[in-house]
């Protein structure tokens, strides 16, 4: 049986993806026809998926998945200080270095290695199993590896001219 603390984290986490899903990714992906995040959850939904599928061992990786969230606390500070008209500032800067720091350490390292382990499990290279499982979490890496790629892009040149217009043109 599932130990109750993991059942409660996958619920939370359930929750946590459904509701930034609906309120945030699928709105986005309307407005601005940009499919990253949308496609961030899609293969979230499938992580999900494959942790119930596979008999409940993988959902034990579960709270390792969850720290990868932590990263987002930084991410959005410095987007509540750009918000608040700080955007060139010291502080915004050091919110969005850290984020890239821990996007590193907790997704790119860590997640990578999860998804490498898990493969590895008994109960994951079944018959029935692998194939979905191979797949989603090798999809989930790849799209850390997308995401930091992204990201450090933004850290090295800045944010696209576009962001700067459309930030000109906001204060007109």
């Amino acid at each position: 049986s599932l130990d109750p603390h993991l059942a409660l984290s996958a619920m939370w986490s359930l929750n946590y993806l459904l509701a930034d899903t609906v309120w945030f990714a699928i709105p986005d992906f309307m407005q601005r026809g940009n499919p990253d995040y949308s496609l961030h959850h899609l293969v979230s939904f499938v992580l999900l998926y494959g942790m119930f599928v596979a008999k409940g061992v993988i959902v034990r990786f579960l709270p390792l998945f969850s720290l990868c969230e932590s990263t987002a606390l930084c991410f959005n500070i410095a987007f509540i200080l750009r918000l608040a008209g700080l955007r060139d500032t010291i502080y915004v800067t050091f919110f969005e270095h850290l984020f890239a720091v821990l996007f590193f350490i907790t997704r790119v390292f860590n997640l990578t290695f999860c998804t490498h382990a898990m493969l590895l499990l008994e109960s994951v290279n079944t018959k029935d199993n692998y194939p979905i499982m191979a797949f989603m979490l090798i999809s989930i890496a790849v799209l850390q590896y997308f995401w930091f790629y992204k990201i450090m892009v933004r850290v090295i040149y800045g944010p696209k001219k576009k962001d700067n217009q459309d930030e000109k043109t906001k204060k007109l």
